[in-house]
């Protein structure tokens, strides 16, 4: 099975999806029933089996575009903080700055540009 790719067309209809099926929260009250608040049934409606087909393949692609945004507000911390906390200039400056860069580069080359 080929991994699902993270586009803006797949986050695009689970968006449509999540509006089309049951509204959440969702209860797992037994091995047949899911439900919500309102009793609503979640595995009776067309487009809540259709969101959990999807989110489910979508879901390895979701928590690794999730790693590499804490990835990318790590690198964009050190950045901030270079330029907040070292004379404008300095080695410390620039080194800090240059390695948040690299951090940021590294994690747009593992797909973070998607």
């Amino acid at each position: 099975m080929t991994p699902t790719t993270l586009t803006t067309e797949l986050v695009a209809e689970l968006r449509r999806l999540m509006a089309e099926a049951t509204p959440g929260p969702w209860f797992w009250i037994d091995s047949y029933t899911v439900t919500n608040e309102a009793h609503d049934s979640v595995t009776g409606n067309i487009y809540s089996r259709q969101l959990i087909t999807l989110a489910v393949n979508a879901l390895p692609a979701l928590l690794a575009a999730a790693e590499r945004e804490a990835k990318m507000r790590e690198a964009l911390e050190r950045l901030a903080n270079a330029w907040d906390y070292a004379p404008y200039g300095t080695a410390h400056h620039i080194t800090t700055c240059n390695q948040a860069a690299t951090a940021a580069r590294a994690v747009l080359a593992e797909g973070g540009a998607k």
